[in-house]
């Protein structure tokens, strides 16, 4: 399953932000959607997102491999489900 968010340039100031939300969310075991979707739901195997921050506009990738018999559907369900509690304001 791939899910991708566009992002501005590497020189926004939001890119910072979107680099310490990719840690919450997938790089150690007891991340976000590590500890959901991999050991309490078990709908994947792996699961990774990252800013992917160019000169131009990028995109935040969000990447997970479903387990045996997961339809991809329901794993995009639940991932929404969680990202709604990590919506960024655009108020500024």
């Amino acid at each position: 399953l791939g899910i991708a968010y566009p992002i501005p340039d590497f020189k926004h100031k939001d890119i910072t932000s979107l680099s310490a939300l990719s840690e919450l969310l997938s790089h150690s075991k007891s991340s976000i959607l590590s500890k959901k979707l991999i050991y309490e739901k078990e709908l994947v195997s792996q699961i990774y997102a990252y800013p992917m921050d160019n000169i131009d506009n990028g995109l935040f990738l969000c990447i997970a491999v479903c387990n045996p018999g997961i339809k991809a559907e329901k794993v995009e369900k639940e991932f929404k489900k969680i990202m709604k509690n990590y919506k960024i304001s655009k108020k500024r």
